[in-house]
């Protein structure tokens, strides 16, 4: 990593220190959907979109003759399960609720990514999805549903059911409605220049721009090292 990558990284620590106030980190970001106090636990997760993400764009994407991992992303999330870090799959899906494809097809489609990782003794520890658009044409799908990003309700369902700490987390997507999400929990976010990254950058409030999530995870493995080494005072050591 370059030195002006250090040097950001330095800066986005005192960012994430205790002179950050709550009020000036989320002042342009939705509140976070909570009917209760949400329960959080210690574990450090990895929050990925999907499509555009992980796998290379496809409009309404369902047929797994159509999926294509975006280069190095499998091994990227490898590094993320052997250094403890949950990995956590949040993804819009409203062509269940234009009538496009069902959610048995959105279940098929995980299920052949989870058989490709295990090939590499990787694994995505959850999927969550929203099948609901205001202009669905299915009824049942029909709403502004707070699981449909930039609500924060499919990552407070993750945090709740594995015990995530979001101040600890990380969301990584190519649509700002990923970084608006994950930034209104307290997230570190980073925008992906693969899928619609490279339009959505201009009016991101996004911590970092990278390329992929290769260089995502790049990113935050420097994180890692320089906790583990002792380096700063960071996010992670935040009462």
């Amino acid at each position: 990593m370059e030195n002006w990558e250090n040097e950001k990284l330095a800066r986005l620590f005192e960012e994430f220190s205790e002179s950050w106030s709550d009020a000036e980190a989320t002042s342009d970001l939705p509140p976070p959907h909570q009917y209760s106090p949400l329960r959080t636990g210690k574990r450090p997760a990895v929050f990925f979109d999907r499509d555009g993400t992980l796998n290379e764009e496809v409009q309404y994407l369902h047929r797994i003759e159509d999926f294509r991992w975006i280069e190095g992303t499998p091994e990227a999330i490898r590094w993320l399960n052997e250094n403890g870090y949950a990995v956590i799959v949040v993804t819009n899906q409203a062509g269940i609720a234009r009538g496009y494809y069902e959610e048995k097809e959105v279940l098929q489609l995980h299920a052949f990514m989870q058989s490709q990782l295990e090939e590499i003794n990787a694994h995505i520890d959850a999927f969550y999805y929203s099948p609901y658009h205001p202009e669905g044409s299915v009824e049942a799908y029909r709403k502004d549903h707070p699981d449909r990003k930039p609500g924060t309700g499919m990552f407070e369902r993750a945090i709740e059911e594995w015990g995530l700490d979001p101040k600890h987390s990380f969301v990584i997507g190519d649509r700002n409605t990923d970084i608006e999400a994950g930034r209104a929990l307290g997230m570190m976010s980073l925008l992906v220049l693969t899928g619609y990254g490279r339009s959505e950058r201009y009016e991101t409030l996004a911590h970092f721009i990278v390329h992929d999530v290769a260089d995502a995870i790049a990113h935050i493995e420097m994180l890692h090292i320089r906790k583990q080494k002792g380096l700063t005072s960071d996010l992670w050591d935040t009462p």
